[in-house]
């Protein structure tokens, strides 16, 4: 794949802008992007919180749009600022806050568990948290 990840700090693109990327992605041959702007809050510092209606309803005109101009469109989430990886309670958030974006269109998901404190057998339980959410996707 060749394309974009909105993944950066500071404001995020506005709903006409992703729109315009995907086209211009499209257009010299790329085929992805990726939703994934650190200061929406629900990406990351408040993760857990479910989209609303409206913005569902953006995410699936971003996905419908992507499929269109033959881009896939893929969804990033961030939670390791405090997510507890061997927890069900968070696990279960995790499940619950993709499963209406992936209702919604998007097509992959990215678990991104990056710009966190290291500690001792993190990336164990990081791994174990990726395997479990790719079973249960």
């Amino acid at each position: 794949m060749r394309g974009v990840i909105e993944g950066f700090y500071g404001p995020p693109w506005s709903s006409t802008d992703r729109l315009a990327v995907i086209e211009f992605l499209a257009e010299r041959g790329m085929n992805a992007y990726v939703y994934a702007p650190k200061s929406d809050p629900k990406h990351r510092d408040r993760w857990r919180d479910a989209y609303d209606a409206a913005e569902i309803a953006g995410f699936r005109t971003l996905a419908e749009h992507a499929e269109r101009q033959g881009t896939r469109f893929g969804f990033a989430l961030s939670p390791g600022l405090d997510i507890d990886y061997r927890s069900d309670r968070d696990r279960d958030a995790l499940l619950a806050k993709l499963t209406p974006l992936l209702d919604a269109g998007v097509q992959w998901v990215v678990l991104a568990l990056d710009d966190i404190a290291n500690r001792p057998a993190l990336a164990v339980e990081q791994a174990e948290l990726t395997a479990w959410l790719l079973d249960a996707l």
